[in-house]
């Protein structure tokens, strides 16, 4: 059961101000009443076992699958019907939630701060998340999402459809493009009954086609006045997502992956194949943190991968290489019994997965 209260502005480290006339009056009372209790409805099983590695956004990585398992299949009858969902969830693996921030520092930004509510940082006031995945199948309880960015064992709130009437705007780019072109049709259609029109005649076939033209003219007016929402967002936020060129996996990596696929816990019944590119997919959006990029260049680190730990080095500042890998064993649904973070550090070198009040998302 998590609780959560929100927080006034003097538990943030800031001076009290005094309150005057024109002071804000939408202070958060501090008393039990504002105190509000959730209980996960399951926690979810993610090839993703530590943050590092993990997509910063989901649907980023389309082929990353992770389960869901329900007490009662009834929870889930009609939900095949949809093709996305969102999930609420709870930011359990949270190191700074304590700290009240008000501004951070988005990577795409290389430096400059915004509020965090004009972001998607993971640390936030109340430590929720929100994720767009795509509904994979349903086997009776049993939920499985792909496009995930949620860590294993994250506490999902809440699982809601996608509605798109409801969860985009009207002016999203597919239905722009399929407005325009309409029009386009249309506009075509009613040049040719102009042309054929430009006599007068008594004909009532000719008649008949005056008549359609009104109706397109009518069509096209409609159209052309239809007021289409479009929705937008800061140019920082639409730039292209940092991409890596190449992904090196000798064969050597290749077989261990092999070796080990039949006891990985998601992609136990993946082809080989499907898994190499899956991940492919993942070290194709360069999962390194700002500071590892910046700091760490010539250094080898390593990412969790359902069982699999690999280990990695940049060949250029393009190209990512997947040195070894090798299998992580203990208890899945406890993934504090995997290797340690000291113990992978030895092994493997600097372990530090996000310096602190970095942003991994957006």
């Amino acid at each position: 059961i998590y609780t959560m209260t929100p927080t006034s502005s003097c538990e943030s480290g800031r001076p009290k101000r005094k309150h005057t006339e024109n002071s804000s009056s939408s202070q958060i009372p501090e008393d039990s009443s504002s105190e509000i209790t959730y209980t996960p409805i399951a926690l979810i099983t993610s090839p993703f076992i530590r943050r590092n590695g993990c997509p910063r956004q989901s649907l980023l990585t389309k082929q990353t699958l992770a389960f869901l398992d329900f007490p009662d299949a009834g929870y889930l009858d009609g939900i095949e019907k949809y093709t996305h969902l969102w999930l609420i969830f709870h930011f359990h693996s949270n190191r700074a939630s304590h700290k009240r921030m008000t501004k951070i520092r988005p990577p795409r930004l290389h430096g400059a701060k915004v509020g965090i509510y004009a972001s998607r940082a993971p640390h936030r006031i109340n430590d929720i998340g929100l994720s767009l995945v795509r509904l994979h199948k349903v086997e009776g309880r049993r939920l499985y999402v792909s496009g995930v960015d949620l860590l294993h064992g994250t506490p999902v709130l809440d699982v809601k459809p996608y509605v798109p009437y409801a969860d985009a705007p009207v002016g999203v780019e597919g239905w722009v493009r399929e407005r325009d072109a309409v029009r386009n049709q249309l506009g075509e259609m009613q040049e040719e009954l102009t042309t054929m029109l430009d006599h007068k005649s008594d004909d009532p076939q000719e008649q008949g086609l005056l008549n359609l033209q009104k109706k397109l003219q009518s069509l096209l007016t409609a159209i052309n006045s239809n007021s289409v929402e479009q929705s937008e967002c800061p140019s920082w936020v639409s730039q292209p997502q940092s991409r890596l060129k190449k992904i090196e996996i000798p064969d050597d990596c290749i077989g261990k992956i092999a070796e080990y696929s039949t006891q990985l816990e998601v992609y136990r019944n993946i082809s080989v194949d499907d898994l190499v590119e899956t991940i492919k997919e993942i070290l194709m959006t360069d999962p390194r943190s700002v500071y590892r990029k910046q700091k760490c260049l010539n250094q080898v680190w390593w990412i969790h991968f359902d069982r699999l730990v690999l280990t990695l080095q940049m060949e250029s500042d393009v190209v990512m290489k997947v040195v070894d890998v090798e299998y992580c064993a203990g208890d899945y649904m406890n993934p504090d019994r995997f290797l340690t973070p000291e113990q992978l550090e030895e092994k493997y070198g600097n372990s530090e997965e996000t310096k602190e009040g970095e942003n991994t998302h957006l």
